[in-house]
């Protein structure tokens, strides 16, 4: 065979073998998934399950919030020491649950109430993992946990904090890293004294940590109102593209590359005072999906640059009460929204706010975790350490409930690999079909 031949054939081989999908599945490189709203395109996974499903059990000292997330056969996870004073990263062998190391970056720490400092997931561009606080230390690190640039948001920026503790997980998109500060800066005995100052959005340069932009988010909100736990999430349709974020009575849409302001909805018209907001917006075939605070009527919106939109002027608004903390699921031109009070799944028509059915969940106490959709089913975590698993799509059905324990689980589960990486507060467990 002639030299030109050889070579000819050499780079139809590295094409083929570079666009192959890789062996390890897809990974799960941010708390919402692959795709930003709570899903994944692996099959094979387990319906009717038990705990004799469990692959292997990775002890974690203490508890967290956080979602795991999974980049090839490495799990980073984030966790409190049982003193609950001290903050460490893991990464974990995905195949076999052994740790490959472990990074503590904050102690001394003083956790808020009813949350913990572990919360924020982590993030990864699958060549470095970024790490977040609620002690406002923002840490990047390469895939073997040497730290390549470290800062702390509150020695820069001022306090982050809400009365229950900084929550949003940053946002990789764009080869840029977004964060997003969400807050009021007001005096909790007198409540008429309120400012928008300390809400901003971030934008850094992911290889160096330095700033690239700094967006200060206007809101006429008031008290509670200002306080949003919500993560930015990004936005990609007909060759638009925008970061979202939502809290303070708005959701808004800012040009990535300046943080300029696009469009704005305002969601809550009656200007209720103590509606801080926890679920995060999803994307939806070009429409962006919130929901009210306090668990109140999820929307729609159809966005359009340089639009101000009234509450009524959104495509369509669902009248009843849904998810108050769990961030909703967009699959397959349905939306997905979970009352983790009275455990009732709502299942949306994406394009029409249409109520295409409501299933009675089986669960054993109340749901603060995400939930998560792949290969036909849904899963969700308990407060009690519960995991439950149904089938969703055209219909409802209860598949089966495992009970790992553990009291305030909160983290969201991560699906690769044809696993389930599931984060209690006692330890990380692994689950296949087997």
């Amino acid at each position: 065979m002639k030299l030109s031949a050889i070579r000819s054939l050499l780079t139809v081989m590295t094409l083929a073998v570079c666009a192959a999908p890789s062996a390890n599945g897809e990974d799960w490189p941010h708390f919402r998934g692959p795709q930003f709203n709570g899903t994944s395109s692996e099959t094979g996974l387990p319906g009717v399950w038990s705990k004799d499903h469990v692959v292997w059990t990775a002890p974690m000292p203490g508890p967290s919030s956080a979602s795991p997330i999974v980049l090839g056969d490495r799990v980073y996870c984030v966790s409190n020491s049982d003193e609950m004073e001290s903050l460490t990263a893991f990464c974990i062998n995905r195949d076999t649950g052994a740790v490959i190391w472990q990074k503590e970056f904050a102690d001394g720490v003083e956790q808020p109430r009813r949350n913990t400092l572990a919360s924020p997931s982590p993030v990864t561009d699958g060549k470095q993992v970024y790490f977040t606080f609620g002690t406002g230390d923002l840490i990047a690190t390469d895939l073997d946990g040497n730290v390549v640039w470290k800062l702390n948001l509150i020695d820069k920026y001022g306090p982050i904090s809400q009365q229950f503790g900084y929550s949003a997980t940053p946002l990789y998109f764009q080869e840029k890293l977004y964060v997003a500060v969400m807050r009021g800066q007001w005096d909790r005995k007198q409540l008429d004294d309120f400012t928008d100052e300390d809400s901003f959005i971030l934008c850094f340069d992911p290889k160096t940590g330095k700033e690239i932009w700094k967006k200060h988010r206007d809101s006429d909100g008031a008290d509670e109102a200002f306080d949003s736990y919500t993560s930015p999430m990004p936005y990609e349709h007909d060759g638009v593209s925008a970061i979202i974020t939502q809290g303070a009575n708005y959701v808004i849409a800012h040009d990535p590359k300046t943080g300029d302001e696009l469009w704005r909805q305002n969601h809550n018209p009656e200007r209720g005072r103590m509606w801080r907001l926890i679920p995060s917006p999803v994307m939806a075939d070009g429409l962006v999906i919130g929901v009210q605070p306090r668990g109140l009527s999820p929307f729609a919106i159809q966005p359009a640059a340089g639009k101000s939109f009234a509450f009524d002027e959104s495509l369509w608004i669902y009248d009843g009460k849904t998810t108050d903390v769990p961030t909703p699921v967009y699959e397959d031109g349905r939306v997905y929204l979970l009352n983790g009070v009275r455990k009732l799944l709502y299942c949306l028509d994406a394009k029409t706010g249409k109520e295409l059915w409501v299933g009675e969940v089986d669960a054993d106490s109340r749901i603060w975790a995400s939930p998560v959709v792949a290969d036909g089913k849904m899963y969700c975590l308990t407060q009690d350490g519960q995991v439950v698993t149904m089938r969703v799509g055209e219909q409802f059905e209860m598949l089966s409930t495992v009970s790992f324990g553990g009291k305030e689980c909160k983290s969201t589960i991560a699906i690769s690999d044809k696993k389930l990486f599931i984060r209690t507060s006692d330890a990380l467990y692994c689950v296949a079909a087997g």
